[in-house]
């Protein structure tokens, strides 16, 4: 046994590795009481990304694993799907482009209409195919799909990701798009270079929260190996931020995003590093495998529970709630 798995039940684990050692067992492992939202089916299933590419491949993985209910886009979808040759460059490519317009916004609209515009039209994710076509025209193509919000910056970035790994030099996010191989510091690097233009080549993809989401996403679902992945931090976003502060795990409540971000990355780094919490292969026991459970749980528990006002349970994780505890307490 590793001194890791030793310590899984140690009391000398902190109340944070101990409750991302909860909300991981619970996401990956079927743990949450998707009934108390109205939900069905797996979690990890359920992430907007995952269910896209179910889509994007075919329905034999919903089936693989016993989850053939009409959640997932894979069983309308995919002998259409199948029939454009969804294999893992394709994957990676409809990933890069999606996650790079997944700001502000609900992510799980924009990957429902990335797949229905890949299905339709999946030249769109074709870097040689867009970087050849008028801004112009993908701007429409983008809007109609309702892909884009802020049309004119994301199609704009849309066309220069296309253009950097069309015809842009040999870099390590080419390379990690074509053979599923890269590394994680590498790969950050990267993400913020420029071409000889002076412009950024990778735009919104470079951004703080998009980077690492994508870097997690290339490994799972999108099946490539990625060296020094345990180096990536969790994303901050609303959602993470949310469950962070419920859960106690930080004080950064009322803290600007750019203050608090730093002391969640370093929470939740220490948490994963005293904690065995399992995951998906290639990303298991690294903060890449936390990041989603956060997100979701962010998003349908907490989100839930402020909604309705009061704490509904989601998962064993919600005995650490100090949200409703801090509210009950000044009552």
């Amino acid at each position: 046994m590793s001194s890791k798995s030793g310590r899984r039940h140690s009391p000398e684990i902190s109340l944070a590795g101990r409750i991302a050692r909860l909300i991981a067992e619970d996401f990956f492992g079927d743990g949450l009481e998707l009934a108390s939202r109205d939900m069905e089916g797996r979690a990890w299933l359920g992430m907007p990304e995952v269910e896209a590419v179910h889509g994007l491949q075919s329905s034999e993985a919903a089936r693989e694993t016993g989850q053939d209910s009409s959640r997932l886009y894979s069983v309308r979808t995919s002998a259409q799907i199948r029939a454009h040759g969804g294999n893992d460059r394709a994957v990676r490519l409809f990933l890069t482009f999606v996650s790079a317009m997944d700001r502000a916004r609900d992510a799980t609209q924009l990957w429902r209409a990335a797949m229905r515009l890949y299905r339709e039209r999946p030249t769109t994710f074709n870097p040689e195919h867009v970087a050849e076509t008028e801004v112009g025209t993908l701007l429409e193509v983008l809007r109609s799909a309702a892909v884009s919000r802020r049309h004119r910056p994301d199609t704009a970035a849309w066309h220069q990701i296309a253009t950097s790994l069309a015809y842009g030099p040999e870099s390590p996010v080419k390379r990690m798009i074509e053979t599923g191989r890269g590394d994680a510091q590498e790969l950050l690097r990267d993400l913020k270079t420029r071409d000889d233009k002076g412009l950024t080549r990778f735009p919104l993809l470079r951004g703080p929260k998009i980077r690492l989401m994508w870097i997690r996403m290339m490994v799972n679902p999108g099946q490539a190996v990625i060296d020094r992945i345990e180096t990536i931090p969790v994303a901050v976003d609303v959602q993470v931020r949310r469950v962070t502060e419920n859960l106690g795990v930080t004080a950064t409540r009322g803290l600007r995003l750019r203050k608090a971000k730093p002391i969640i990355h370093q929470a939740w780094m220490e948490a994963v590093s005293e904690a065995d919490i399992g995951g998906p292969p290639g990303i298991a026991g690294t903060c890449a495998a936390l990041d989603p459970a956060l997100w979701f749980f962010g998003k349908h528990g907490c989100g839930h529970c402020e909604k309705a006002d009061r704490k509904v349970r989601f998962g064993r994780v919600c005995d650490h709630c100090v949200l409703f505890d801090e509210a009950n307490s000044t009552t």
